[in-house]
């Protein structure tokens, strides 16, 4: 093979040229490190290249040793061939290490545009959503301050209302007070007219349930001076006569109801000069259980009158001190 035709050969068979070209046209990295990379590979690349020139220049003489004379001029124009081949492959990968870069810087320019446009949308987005929540908050809070309005307002006319039932049931049971007070009064006047007729005799001793009891309290009248009249006549003038409550120390209480009232009236009238005796027999007026608790509470003021040198008298549940009522007043049960 003619040494010319060799050469070609291994100027058609020289690596790394044609490869690195092809290669250097699709970056995959980014400008800086793409074009690191590509100086890296083109130094490689020119050290390789002059490398396996030199071997091919080598073979190329072993092989043909008689045109080596004659052709030595372009025997070494071949062997000088690929310094030539790499300056110029060398310029060609300057010049596409400067498109790709421009390439990538493009590249990266739109990416960096796309990613601010990105981020606009995204701004934009959460802005809008900002917004909306915001609306719905300032929304919720009109609703919750109409409610707690509407709920102060429905306080307000429920405090007014209660204040109101509060002033009526006030003046109600002021009415139903003054009502009961007028009904018990009444209902004591009742009492204490049917008891108008009647006496209690009290430490009765020695009562039996066989004895006749308008005899017993005939005797005890005549005895003690109430009467000035017979046994017999007084037993007239009692209507009936029975005993109440169980006996204490072996003493009865009698109830005796008389016919007439001046009859009623003059005894008692005689009983009260009696002189009182703890334990002992006296004949007392037949109260109403309101004038009884009026007539205990009265009783200090009654003896407290009377050792003062005044007139005191308790008479149809009131206590009467030098012809004037005075108020009493029943003292509670918890006190």
């Amino acid at each position: 093979m003619p040494p010319r035709q060799k050469a070609s050969k291994a100027k058609k068979n020289t690596p790394g040229i044609r490869p690195f070209l092809s290669r250097a046209t699709k970056p995959d990295l980014s400008a800086e490190n793409q074009m690191s990379k590509t100086v890296s590979k083109m130094a490689a690349i020119s050290a390789d290249g002059d490398g396996q020139s030199q071997t091919v220049a080598k073979n190329v003489e072993t092989s043909d040793s008689a045109a080596a004379t004659n052709n030595g001029a372009k025997v070494r124009e071949d062997k000088d061939s690929p310094g030539q081949l790499n300056s110029d492959a060398e310029e060609g990968t300057g010049t596409d290490s400067k498109v790709v870069s421009d390439n990538s810087l493009e590249k990266m320019e739109q990416r960096l545009m796309a990613a601010i446009a990105g981020l606009g949308t995204n701004v934009e987005s959460l802005k809008t959503q900002l917004e909306g929540g915001l609306q719905g908050i300032e929304q919720s809070l009109e609703y919750a301050h109409k409610e707690i309005t509407d709920l102060k307002e429905t306080v307000t006319r429920v405090e007014t209302e209660s204040k109101k039932l509060t002033e009526r049931l006030d003046v109600a049971e002021k009415k139903l007070e003054k009502l009961n007070i007028t009904n018990r009064e009444k209902h004591n006047d009742l009492e204490r007219h049917s008891r108008g007729f009647s006496i209690r005799v009290r430490n009765v001793p020695n009562v039996k349930t066989s004895d006749d009891y308008r005899v017993v309290v005939a005797k005890i009248l005549v005895e003690n001076q109430l009467i000035d009249e017979t046994p017999e006549d007084v037993f007239q003038e009692i209507e009936h006569a029975h005993p109440i409550g169980e006996p204490r120390d072996g003493k009865s209480t009698l109830i005796a109801r008389l016919y007439s009232r001046p009859v009623r009236s003059g005894i008692l009238a005689k009983a009260r000069r009696m002189k009182y005796v703890e334990g002992k027999l006296r004949v007392v007026e037949d109260m109403t259980k309101l004038d009884y608790q009026r007539r205990q509470a009265a009783y200090p003021l009654m003896k407290k009158a009377i050792e003062d040198g005044k007139k005191a008298v308790f008479r149809r549940g009131k206590l009467i001190i030098n012809s004037k009522e005075v108020p009493v007043v029943i003292p509670s049960k918890s006190s």
